[in-house]
């Protein structure tokens, strides 16, 4: 698990080191006990994202020379058994299946089914609750989307458990993009300044607080509030770069941002 999160932030020297020190225990696990589904989370983790890291990170592809075949169709077909034959760790499978329908093999229907059974087996996580409308808005079905984040929002202006200021900022952050695609400017810049409140406390610039910052200044462009959209695109100038924001501004402030 340790190695999965160095993946998620491309430390990929520590999450080679810890997926190598991982994988004898894993394989060991899996021939000890053939016939349990939860003996075969491990090897199924290692199948999927060993195949499928390489190709998509290809700086990574060196290093695999340390490590065993993967292969990404076994990889999915364990995990699979683990969600619908384990006892101990489906959980975790349903986890890893959601994110590799939404992140690495885009699936709608998949994905969904495992959003889904998350929160129908865990109805009060916060998480699984916002992943459900990080489905909907993966493919562009932005009403049902909307009623989920404001659920969340509520849920953390209420001070309910797991609810907390990341998941509460991502549900502005798609309320925001929802009001700008209906036209409700004022109301988009409401939902982007609350993303700016919520993680006012961190020392980091997490990817909804730039694109946030961004399309604060793309909203005042499209109310005809010009100086208001430059101070906007110059602080995304000098915030980290998330999803090519800083080529972005440095457009719209050469030409004003106009519905694309």
């Amino acid at each position: 698990f340790r190695g999965r999160l160095f993946s998620d932030r491309e430390s990929w020297l520590k999450a080679a080191q810890d997926g190598r020190a991982a994988l004898d225990h894993v394989f060991k696990v899996a021939e000890i006990d053939t016939s349990s589904a939860d003996a075969v989370f491990g090897v199924g983790v290692y199948d999927y994202f060993g195949a499928a890291i390489p190709e998509r990170y290809p700086v990574v592809r060196p290093l695999m020379i340390f490590f065993p075949d993967a292969n990404r169709a076994r990889g999915l077909r364990r995990l699979e058994r683990v969600v619908d034959e384990g006892r101990f760790i489906h959980t975790e499978a349903a986890w890893f299946l959601l994110q590799i329908h939404l992140v690495f093999e885009p699936d709608y229907t998949e994905a969904l089914r495992y959003a889904r059974w998350l929160r129908g087996n865990y109805p009060e996580n916060a998480l699984f609750h916002l992943m459900e409308g990080r489905v909907f808005v993966k493919w562009g079905q932005w009403d049902e989307s909307a009623g989920i984040f404001r659920e969340v929002a509520a849920l953390y202006d209420a001070g309910s458990p797991g609810y907390s200021e990341p998941l509460a900022s991502q549900a502005h952050y798609f309320l925001g993009r929802n009001a700008m695609r209906l036209g409700d400017h004022r109301r988009a810049l409401e939902h982007f300044a609350r993303v700016g409140e919520l993680e006012e406390k961190y020392d980091h610039d997490s990817y909804v607080l730039v694109q946030s910052e961004l399309r604060k200044g793309m909203t005042h462009d499209l109310l005809g509030q010009r100086e208001q959209a430059l101070r906007a695109y110059r602080r995304v100038l000098r915030m980290d770069d998330r999803g090519a924001s800083r080529e972005r501004a440095r457009r719209y402030i050469s030409e004003p941002y106009l519905i694309e």
